[in-house]
């Protein structure tokens, strides 16, 4: 499910990505996986990189510890390019990639 688009990084969240960013004036796709398990945060990105244009920023958050682990595989494979992965204290995991 594509949930809508960030508009501010949270205070308590550790990132190393600057905030908002855009790609060729697209603003990111946010995927909201929080509570899924594997493989829905996969199957999930792929729906969103088959819908997103090219340039795009994909963020997907999830709770799942292997999803950061499954999606670099993904972007490994050449479905996207993988940016990075950042977590939060309470085990949110935000991973960002960009469709190719």
């Amino acid at each position: 499910m594509i949930v809508g688009i960030i508009l501010a990084w949270p205070e308590t969240s550790v990132n190393r990505f600057p905030a908002p960013m855009q790609t060729n004036g697209i603003p990111p796709i946010v995927i909201d996986a929080r509570g899924l398990l594997c493989p829905e945060p996969l199957v999930r990105t792929r729906l969103a990189l088959r819908l997103a244009a090219a340039g795009a920023i994909v963020e997907i958050q999830a709770t799942d510890p292997l999803a950061a682990l499954d999606i670099e595989v993904l972007c490994a494979r050449g479905g996207a390019v993988y940016l990075g992965c950042t977590s939060d204290a309470e085990g949110l995991h935000t991973i960002r990639i960009v469709k190719p």
